[in-house]
């Protein structure tokens, strides 16, 4: 009798055969290994188990390949130690009335540690007003977790000083960057920086609970890692403002004059007004310090500010040399107007974050 042959079987047949023969086939340049080379019969190919070939996930809008999430840190830790230098802790950086040194956690893992004394420095009423100011910036930003945004740990308050826990960056501030250098950023570099940042400050904004203000954007609060990737950090002034009312209201500016939104220096107003477009104002006078070295009207003395914003001075341009993508970015965002301001997720959209470098 004969049987009829499915030939799409046969051809399944043919090419998993053709697929187990060339797996067992040896690299190229090398030789089979024979009986008398290795001193005993070939072992037969073992099939090879089938693989399922799973496409990788989506990127989220304006984090590129390397800012994706690499594996958190764990705030769990109950002891630690300060990482010594001849005989010395490691001092990494300082502030303000706090210091920060290199530490080392039972769960084998190096941090970064912010020490602010809770005495001693003959300004009680400051010191008071940053320890607080710490203390809510850590309890807002440690339930967070974004590639662009320093991770916060935990934190500790002893009786010689509060301890603030976060993970351990290794890199440089964009101000510093520039001071070294003695130049401003290429496009390419402001392209990529400004994307990160606005991907950072775009996740603050869209918090289901409300929006998480940042309140201090300029290029000393902006790290660049070892590794090209962008942190925001320095979340003393940050607010969380309810998702009901959109607005914060304050009884003094916060923040750094130069970058601050004309906004908040309307004297009509029996309170400050803080929203996301305020940090976007902020934002766009960052983006342009990436070209100048300084921010708009650096060259103004810091008293004139005010007066040049509630005027409504025109806001200087980018220079000539860089892309009109990158100015008409700018102008969005720094609008007068703060409703005509672009947001972030507009600005994630823009051309000129899209745009090749």
């Amino acid at each position: 009798m004969l049987l009829r042959v499915d030939e799409s079987a046969k051809r399944a047949w043919i090419s998993s055969t053709q697929r187990q023969l060339e797996a067992s086939r040896p690299p190229a340049g090398s030789s089979a290994p024979t009986a008398a080379s290795a001193g005993a019969a070939a072992p037969r190919p073992r099939p090879r188990a089938r693989q399922s070939v799973q496409p990788p996930g989506p990127t989220p809008v304006g984090l590129p390949e390397k800012t994706r999430a690499k594996k958190q840190l764990d705030p769990s830790f109950t002891d630690w130690d300060f990482i010594l230098q001849d005989d010395k802790k490691q001092l990494i950086g300082r502030g303000g009335f706090g210091k920060v040194y290199k530490a080392l956690t039972d769960r084998n893992q190096t941090v970064a540690v912010k020490v602010l004394p809770l005495s001693g420095t003959g300004q009680s009423g400051k010191l008071q007003r940053a320890v607080e100011m710490e203390k809510r910036g850590v309890e807002i930003l440690k339930r967070l977790s974004h590639p662009n945004i320093l991770q916060f740990l935990k934190c500790e308050q002893k009786s010689d000083g509060l301890y603030i826990f976060t993970e351990l960056v290794s890199g440089h501030s964009l101000f510093e960057l520039m001071q070294r250098q003695k130049k401003p950023f290429k496009e390419s570099g402001v392209r990529d920086f400004s994307r990160q940042i606005c991907s950072g400050l775009n996740f603050l904004h869209c918090q289901p609970e409300g929006a998480i203000l940042h309140r201090d954007i300029k290029s000393s609060n902006i790290m660049l890692t070892n590794e090209g990737v962008i942190k925001l950090i320095d979340f003393g002034l940050a607010k969380e403002i309810e998702k009901t009312c959109g607005l914060s209201t304050g009884f003094g500016p916060k923040g750094t004059m130069y970058f601050m939104a004309p906004e908040l220096f309307d004297t009509k107003l029996k309170s400050l007004l803080y929203s996301a477009k305020t940090d976007v104002w902020a934002f766009g006078c960052t983006v342009y310090e990436l070209t100048a070295m300084q921010p708009p009207d650096g060259d103004q003395p810091i008293e004139n500010i005010g007066i040049l914003r509630f005027r409504k001075q025109k806001m200087p341009r980018i220079a000539d040399g860089f892309s009109a993508g990158l100015k008409d970015f700018y102008l969005r965002c720094v609008d007068y107007d703060p409703r005509k301001r672009a947001d972030t997720a507009e600005l994630l959209r823009h051309s000129f974050l899209s745009a090749s470098s």
